[in-house]
């Protein structure tokens, strides 16, 4: 295959020439003369240093930025692969001549003869076209689907009208790596490559205590998923393959939190991100649900289905949808097969998370909702906050795992020898932060209510509020709750500190 770049492929288009395959097209009188209209006098100045230049004209390239050109550029160049016979795809009559999206052209060949004399004709549509193949981003590549094939020949090139076209061992086309035998694992292990170098760019912004947490899942969401996504209409359905990327993804939410333990799965719950793998198999699922409609050559090779055992994308597709949906895949809702992708997936939880996820179900700790008191409440308590409802908070429990207190304390709680600390005790039983509740019992009467159960309290104090966006009552109810969380953790992690001094110094005047 032969992938061909065109030199400022937009700015070269022959106005005269443009009009002229339009009429070709029989397309009304009218429109193009809008057309021609659009383009008539068109004038051009360029602005350095805040100085605009002179206006001058241009009688080529189809305007930047406007809403017909990329269909007028499609036009233009739609007549490249006439008088090229195609490859003939294996178990179907369909021949392909090669791929074209915008300006980015890949031409098929049988042999290096064949691609060879159909790479000339691309060069002479080019000069007929006043159009230049930019030969130092275009590559000639063999393609094997054998991946240890060795290659026991010097590397080929392709003469062209503007230059040899050089053969390369890999290409990127359209963001996508390809190289002599493209496998799933490749565009994986590029796809992580790019994650890292995203991460590595971010990661400052992750680890600074001056943005809320919030932003930062916002700068994990919109930046390093995308990164990590493109091209997972190749590889997704697989969580295997997915570990990879997925790994880059809990980096970034462990750099938020500073810490290496934490319930993954209910922080990205928590801040609306899906796994990777979720979103890499309903991506693959919506790609070929689309290209079974499509009236392309694409949709055509959907439909053949391989005898032999070699798989192909569409086979391997088949079978996972026939694994998480079942036989009756092609006759369902496409809602109801996205939902049960989800639903399949999901159900795959660590036991950190399945603890986090349970707590969350419990006390109703659903998606954030820190966005509305964004300009209310400070990143510091934002982020106690939230570390509480994901269950980050080392009770005393894990503090007795750790060795940090006494292991007699693995089911009881280290301020008030009481009974097992978890969020019930914390937040509404620990008699030693009892003056801390005190001083928000006005502004929270659910704490002074006898009638309503711990788990009902917790739940106020950590759960969704309903109906919140546009409700001020409700949105200064939520910051209240915020200021007595960081308030009773705050002093918790006090009173701990101050009781593990009085303990050392005891031991200190012992000896």
């Amino acid at each position: 295959m032969c992938f061909i770049d065109f030199e400022k492929a937009y700015d070269n288009v022959s106005h005269e020439l443009l009009f002229k395959k339009l009429e070709k097209l029989n397309i009304p009188k009218y429109l193009i003369n809008t057309i021609k209209d659009i383009y008539k006098n068109t004038t051009m100045q360029v602005k350095i240093a805040g100085e605009t230049s002179s206006g001058y004209s241009y009688r080529k390239g189809v305007r930047q930025g406007c809403p017909c050109s990329p269909m007028l550029f499609n036009i233009f160049i739609n007549d490249i692969f006439e008088g090229i016979e195609g490859v003939l795809i294996p178990k179907s009559n369909t021949k392909v001549p090669g791929l074209m999206f915008a300006d980015d052209i890949i031409v098929f060949g049988n042999n290096l003869n064949d691609l060879a004399s159909k790479v000339r004709k691309i060069s002479k549509w080019a000069v007929d076209n006043r159009m230049r193949i930019n030969c130092r981003k275009s590559g000639v590549l063999e393609w094997s689907v054998h991946s240890d094939a060795p290659v026991n020949r010097s590397l080929l090139s392709i003469p062209t009208d503007f230059g040899d076209i050089e053969e390369v061992t890999e290409y990127r086309y359209l963001g996508v790596l390809i190289t002599r035998n493209t496998l799933e694992e490749h565009i994986v292990n590029d796809a992580a490559m790019r994650g890292k170098k995203a991460l590595d760019t971010l990661m400052p912004k992750l680890v600074s205590n001056c943005i809320p947490i919030t932003f930062k899942a916002i700068l994990v969401k919109c930046v390093l998923v995308p990164t990590l996504m493109y091209g997972s209409e190749l590889w997704g359905m697989s969580s295997t393959r997915a570990g990879k990327i997925n790994r880059i993804l809990r980096k970034s939410l462990r750099l938020i939190f500073k810490r290496v333990l934490v319930p993954l799965d209910r922080l990205m719950d928590e801040f609306k991100i899906e796994r990777i793998h979720i979103q890499a198999a309903l991506s693959r699922y919506r790609t070929y649900n689309k290209w079974k409609h499509n009236k392309t050559i694409i949709s055509d090779i959907i439909s053949i289905n391989p005898k032999e055992r070699k798989t192909t994308w569409c086979s391997r597709t088949q079978r996972w949808l026939k694994r998480f949906v079942g036989n009756d895949y092609e006759t369902s809702d496409s809602r109801l097969i996205t939902a049960k992708i989800i639903d399949v997936l999901r159900s795959r939880r660590t036991l950190n998370s399945s603890v986090a996820a349970s707590i969350a179900d419990k006390y109703g700790i659903l998606d954030s909702q820190i966005k509305y008191v964004l300009q209310k409440v400070n990143n510091r308590k934002i982020r106690t906050y939230t570390r509480l409802r994901c269950n980050l908070v080392k009770w005393s429990t894990r503090m007795a795992a750790s060795n940090r207190i006494p292991i007699l304390y693995k089911n009881r709680c280290y301020l008030c020898d009481g009974p097992l600390e978890n969020l019930e005790h914390c937040l509404i039983e620990c008699p030693l932060l009892t003056e801390t509740r005190n001083q928000y019992a006005e502004k929270l009467r659910i704490l002074q209510c006898t009638i309503t159960s711990n788990q009902d309290k917790v739940k106020f104090i950590l759960g969704n509020k309903k109906r919140l966006k546009h409700n001020p009552e409700k949105i200064d109810e939520l910051c209240t709750c915020i200021e007595f969380v960081n308030k009773i953790i705050v002093n918790r992690a006090i009173l701990i500190q101050n009781k593990l001094c009085d303990i050392n110094h005891n031991n200190q005047t012992n000896e």
